[in-house]
């Protein structure tokens, strides 16, 4: 009994420190609410084991003094004994008391397990409180992301539908637009059919290419376009075969180099998808014009009639003699700025650059030639009946010479140099490989102006005064020079190029500095002998290093032609074109000042700055009254004549309609309407 109650009392002791310690920090080494259930079940365990041990040893106790009753021997043993052995009389009073030691142990580890009981549960309701609190928190955070992750998608969701809005309104106003174009197109198919009747039931070469021209201008008035065609085969009736079968060579001439003057529709509200579904539908019908770009086009042609027949009559508006300019040196740097407006609305979109660099040069190629056949003294003009040329003579540059030029320079221009990549930042700076490339080619002018040497130099004049030399007697002259940027007729680098370059026979033999004082020139257009040397010799003002220069007017058009096909707004366009004419003009004002002279022969950058302005104004001034105001009808002459520009350069500045008018005479052959207006009005 000893034993075990000490046993029970050190596990009981180790039982108590682990429960009285469990509410304790660092208690026994114990936090864990899992371990102070487990020590309170073992707890017990141990006091029903212990009570039960406690009743097993009562009842030995009695059991043994009942089977073995002490004997009179042993009685008084112990009682003679008494005070030898009293730990034996007393041993069931000590008994009694651990059983009461006992008892009262246990109501205090009841009373003790009653309380770590009520303990355990405040500590467990304490935990669950905190568990719900940061479960809470938890949640709260979950759910303040969940609905800031909504809130942006909610945002995005209804910016999606604003731009699908848009969008769907776009696309019902192109819906419009195109079924507006659709309805024209069928009225303009409709008119075509009924002018492709008429063609087939024409038989006059004149009356096709005519009712051609005018079926372009006229799509929309059918009435019109009707009697147009009607007037143009009244005027075709004539039994002239030889004007039938010139203007049937002149249509075929033209045909080939129609594509240059033609340009794609301003549509940007299109996308790719939707040009690829539409491009055969397009490629059918003729493309809509610009009509501010035919008009310009038309007044550069009626420009250059009236210089060319007017200018001997009226000779302020001829050519300057050399510095200076007059009226007709601005015809030259109006076409080549057109040309590269165009330019800009052919190249909008370019799907093959190899295909596209293919038939730039080919049309290139094909105008250079026309050009020669026309300018090259193969027709020589109404001084003289006969026709042909002879190599060793002939001209190579032109007017259409030099537009061909500009056109393939500027064309590779649009085709290889745009950078997509910076269309965001605006014009110049998408643009700034062309704007480098002309600013190399003024470089390169003025590098071969101010920097090549001019010797002194002759020349042999076969017959002089004369653009058709044929006698064996020749002039020799000599012009001497010796200086180095000279801006004069006869010592220019631009000259000395031409001649070591093209040859000398093959320039130019009526320059117009020929109309100086200095030689002396009498109206019948003769350069006396006595003259200076120079004012015999020939002299191309559509040179070579002219054309660089040239190509430049042509790339500031092509400028204006990105403003025209990017921006849709009216103000927005003349503002930028302007501007931009505004800054090259007083750039070109500037030079002017530091000692470079406006020279149309030499194409000088002050006149290259000046005149491109001046044709930026132009322009402006036409799309401010035809596109923007619509006063179209005071300008459908021009327009016309902006159609079928080509045809009439051909026809009338090459001089072939007077040609073949003055083949037709009464008699003899002075007496022809061409020598008529020609002694009634020059002459005279």
């Amino acid at each position: 009994m000893t034993i075990q109650t000490q046993i029970y009392q050190e596990n009981l002791g180790l039982t108590l420190c682990g429960l009285q310690d469990t509410m304790m920090e660092n208690g026994c080494g114990f936090n864990d609410l899992s371990l102070i259930l487990l020590q309170t079940e073992q707890a017990q365990e141990f006091l029903l084991h212990f009570q039960n041990q406690q009743q097993i040893n009562q009842f030995r106790v009695s059991e043994n003094s009942l089977l073995f009753p002490p004997s009179k021997n042993q009685i008084s043993i112990t009682t003679t004994s008494n005070n030898g052995n009293t730990n034996l009389l007393s041993s069931m009073p000590i008994s009694q008391s651990m059983a009461s030691e006992f008892d009262k142990q246990r109501r205090e580890m009841d009373r003790r397990i009653s309380l770590e009981d009520v303990r355990i549960k405040l500590a467990l309701q304490e935990q669950r409180k905190q568990q719900l609190a940061s479960y809470l928190r938890k949640l709260e955070a979950k759910a303040a992301i969940l609905l800031k992750q909504k809130d942006e998608e909610i945002a995005k969701a209804a910016k999606r539908t604003a731009e699908l809005e848009d969008l769907m309104k776009k696309m019902e106003d192109e819906h419009q637009s195109w079924q507006r174009a659709a309805t024209e197109k069928e009225a303009m198919i409709a008119s075509l059919n009924t002018t492709l009747e008429q063609w087939r039931s024409a038989d006059d070469a004149e009356s096709f290419c005519a009712g051609r021209g005018t079926a372009e201008k006229n799509r929309g008035d059918e009435a019109g376009e009707s009697a147009a065609f009607g007037g143009e085969r009244k005027m075709s009736q004539p039994n002239f075969k030889i004007l039938r079968t010139l203007s049937l060579f002149v249509c075929g001439l033209s045909e080939a180099l129609r594509m240059a003057m033609d340009y794609e529709p301003l549509r940007e509200d299109v996308g790719d998808e939707e040009q690829q579904r539409l491009r055969p539908i397009v490629a059918k019908t003729r493309s809509p014009r610009v009509v501010s770009l035919d008009v310009f086009r038309g007044l550069c042609v009626f420009l250059m009639m009236l210089v060319d027949y007017g200018g001997s009559v009226f000779p302020i508006i001829a050519h300057s003699p050399w510095n200076g300019v007059h009226l007709a040196d601005f015809v030259m740097p109006f076409f080549l700025f057109v040309a590269g407006v165009a330019l800009a609305i052919v190249y909008k979109n370019v799907t093959d650059r190899v295909d596209a660099t293919w038939k730039a040069i080919t049309r290139a190629i094909k105008l250079y030639f026309l050009g020669v056949f026309l300018q090259g003294g193969y027709l020589h003009g109404v001084n003289s009946m006969t026709y042909g040329v002879d190599i060793e003579r002939i001209r190579w540059m032109g007017i259409l010479q030099r537009i061909s030029i500009a056109y393939v320079v500027t064309a590779l221009c649009e085709i290889w140099l745009p950078c997509e990549r910076w269309k965001r930042f605006g014009f110049l700076r998408r643009y700034f490989w062309q704007w480098c490339l002309a600013l190399v080619l003024c470089s390169i002018y003025i590098g071969l102006l101010y920097g090549l040497y001019v010797p002194d130099w002759e020349f042999k004049v076969s017959e002089p005064n004369s653009s058709l030399p044929s006698s064996n007697s020749s002039y020799n002259y000599m012009v001497k020079c010796g200086v180095r940027g000279d801006f004069g007729p006869a010592c220019n680098s631009a000259g000395l190029i031409d001649r070591h370059v093209l040859g000398i026979n093959h320039l130019y033999v009526k320059p117009v500095y020929q109309n100086l004082k200095e030689c002396n020139k009498s109206k019948d257009g003769i350069v006396p002998k006595d003259s200076p040397s120079w004012c015999h010799a020939p002299f191309d003002p559509e040179g070579t290093i002219g054309s660089l220069t040239a190509a430049v007017t042509c790339i500031i058009g092509l400028q204006f032609g990105h403003i025209l096909v990017q921006l849709q707004d009216h103000k927005q366009r003349l503002f930028n074109w302007s501007q931009l004419s505004i800054s090259l003009f007083i750039l070109g004002l500037i030079l002017t000042f530091f000692g470079i002279p406006l020279n149309k022969s030499l194409y000088t950058m002050s006149y290259t700055l000046v005149t491109s302005a001046s044709a930026g104004f132009t322009f402006c001034a036409s799309y401010l009254l035809v596109d923007v105001l619509g006063y179209r009808n005071l300008t459908f002459v021009l327009e016309w004549m902006g159609i079928h520009s080509l045809i009439i350069f051909i026809l009338v500045t090459s001089n072939i309609a007077i040609i073949v008018i003055q083949g037709f005479y009464w008699r003899a052959p002075a007496n022809n309407i061409v020598h008529l207006i020609i002694s009634c009005f020059i002459h005279r």
